[in-house]
């Protein structure tokens, strides 16, 4: 047979194509079908009758032949498998299936198809997950989760069936399909979702019902959870409209799936654009030829409008250059055992929130859809000057790195004016905002510093000293604010003061959380004492201010004096002054031991 050629699809909009799956009652008959341009803007009030395909291409080598309008095109083997699976033996099927429907090598045709896709797969009747074939026992997976998810009445069954197919299960959780991030818009849009795995095929809501109770280890909350979420969804779509958009932007879709997988950087946003709630600006306007580094940066301005955005060539990482509020930091993240791929996190609102009353706008405990990077005690609840949503950052040694640049807080129902906003100060902040390649290389590079991370990224000494200094007052206000917090004395503390100390490096001037954590009174402030002591060394730097807080410490004011003088030596300041305010603390605790000022 001659080889299939594309024929350019009509100048009209909302034009694509779709293949007619022809029957054969011989299971292993070669697949055969025909393809035809369609119009998705017709149908009226009546239903579309094709079905779309999620899936994964697999390996690139098209090894298949398949007979596509009486001529012959190759296909992947996984694309081949899936045909063999849903082909009827009866009636043909019309499908839309991205590696056949889009001419694949004119990307002229690809950049003009892409925006079709959220109302290809919201239209079809339904989408047809296909995992791959059933070996490694996929198919007994698959029926293990759909059993979890029938109705049970007894216990000890529910649970010796997860014990049953528990391994098979995370290995077929483990399969590409998982990982991708085209699969989201396929799904988080579709209105009924079918999983299969080889022979076996279950419904969307109970493939999540049995993963649900599947009691899934923590690493897979983010990849599985997340599109989880939007299969279980789909049943309560509404029909689709032309040019409808999705609910969220597209700083919090990049923040939930930038740890995905995509063949073609640049898809790590162009997938997510059907999910989008933003308008069709040019600058999100798909475009491959465009360089990698000119997308993030187009991407990171208009999430950050206000702000200066940089990119390099060969960089996966935005320099972000801004204003903002700190509004507080996270004390308390856990999964949310009720809403499976999400997180609930309570909120330790700073004296500027307060200031702004977002005290009062946003309740303090959120739920939100865990992030690519699951939220973490001690992150920073930022909100950048002009933006309506705030971000989580997370300081990353002498910087600090974007977590999600926007979140949806639970809100009361106090709405604020805009010249609120004028009541607190506003405060410089420097982020790096990376999309990674790869899940693995964003762990590797998570504490390097800023020098490491972009090396073409220039500003002057004194701005540096100046943004140095700066995030260590944020980090020592942080301490301050979990010591009168009524949350004090929760065991979330531990974490929060213990991730503060780790994540500040050696770059940041350690004074101010020095002086922070010498004051704090609770035993949390010995431990991180001893930690940044240990971890900074001879670059410690012990002012007066520093030994007055120790000494002035009500409750263990002679072990933070110890641990100043075992680490400080000779360099410890010991004044008149300092002498009087500990004599006037705990003079009996500071003779004993053999270890005190008069020593020093």
């Amino acid at each position: 047979m001659a080889s299939f050629t594309y024929q350019s699809l009509p100048g009209k909009p909302n034009i694509t194509r779709m293949i007619r799956l022809l029957p054969n009652k011989n299971e292993n008959a070669p697949i055969e079908c025909s393809i035809f341009d369609y119009d998705l803007s017709e149908g009226g009030n009546r239903a579309h009758s094709y079905e779309a395909i999620s899936y994964c291409w697999g390996s690139n080598v098209k090894s298949e032949e398949i007979t596509l309008s009486g001529c012959s095109l190759h296909v992947t083997r996984n694309l081949h498998a899936a045909l063999l699976y849903l082909r009827d033996n009866q009636l043909e099927r019309t499908f839309w299936i991205d590696a056949i429907c889009i001419n694949q090598a004119d990307m002229n045709e690809k950049m003009k198809q892409i925006p079709l896709m959220r109302s290809i797969y919201a239209q079809a009747t339904q989408v047809n997950v296909w995992l791959g074939e059933g070996s490694d026992g996929g198919e007994e997976a698959l029926e293990g989760i759909c059993s979890l998810a029938e109705p049970e009445q007894d216990q000890n069954k529910t649970e010796e069936s997860i014990a049953e197919y528990r391994d098979a299960c995370l290995k077929l959780l483990k399969r590409d399909w998982f990982h991708r991030i085209w699969v989201l818009q396929e799904v988080g849009v579709a209105r009924s979702v079918w999983v299969i795995c080889g022979s076996v095929q279950i419904s969307g809501q109970a493939f999540c019902e049995g993963l649900s109770k599947l009691q899934l280890p923590l690493d897979f909350l983010t990849r599985v959870g997340s599109v989880a979420y939007l299969i279980s969804g789909a049943s309560f779509r509404p029909k689709y409209k032309i040019d409808s958009a999705g609910s969220l932007s597209i700083g919090e879709l990049v923040g939930l799936y930038c740890n995905r997988q995509a063949t073609e950087q640049h898809d790590k946003i162009y997938a997510l654009l059907g999910l989008s709630t933003d308008p069709r600006v040019p600058s999100l306007q798909p475009n491959y030829e465009t360089p990698w580094h000119e997308i993030l940066k187009n991407v990171a301005s208009y999430t950050f409008p206000e702000s200066a955005v940089q990119t390099w060539d060969g960089i996966e990482s935005a320099i972000i250059e801004g204003k903002g509020w700190i509004l507080g930091n996270v004390h308390n993240a856990t999964n949310d055992k009720e809403r499976y791929g999400h997180q609930k996190i309570a909120i330790d609102f700073s004296e500027t929130a307060k200031t702004l009353r977002y005290d009062e706008k946003w309740e303090s405990v959120w739920v939100v859809r865990a992030c690519a990077e699951l939220i973490q005690d001690g992150d920073i609840i930022y909100l950048m000057q002009g933006l309506p949503q705030p971000s989580i950052v997370r300081l990353c040694n002498d910087h600090f790195v974007v977590i999600t640049p926007a979140v949806t807080p639970k809100k009361s129902s106090i709405v604020l004016s805009s010249a609120e906003s004028d009541t607190a100060d506003l405060q410089d902040i420097l982020l790096r905002w990376k999309i990674p390649t790869s899940e693995a290389r964003a762990e590797l590079e998570a504490s390097l510093p800023l020098a490491q991370m972009t090396p073409d990224f220039r500003e002057s000494n004194t701005k540096t000293q100046s943004r140095l200094n700066n995030i260590a007052l944020i980090m020592a206000g942080m301490v301050k604010q979990i010591q009168e917090s009524k949350h004090s004395e929760d065991s979330h503390e531990n974490k929060t003061i213990e991730r503060i100390v780790e994540q500040s490096g050696k770059c940041v001037p350690g004074v101010e959380i020095l002086r922070a954590l010498a004051g704090y009174e609770g035993p949390q402030g010995i431990i991180a004492m001893k930690n940044i002591l240990q971890r900074r060394g001879d670059g410690v730097e012990m002012t007066e201010e520093v030994v007055k807080a120790a000494v002035s410490n009500k409750s263990q004011g002679f072990e933070m004096l110890s641990l100043l003088l075992e680490y400080g030596g000779q360099k410890i300041p010991i004044s008149e002054e300092i002498l009087v305010a500990a004599s006037r603390g705990k003079p009996s605790s500071i003779r004993k031991g053999g270890i005190g000022i008069n020593n020093a």
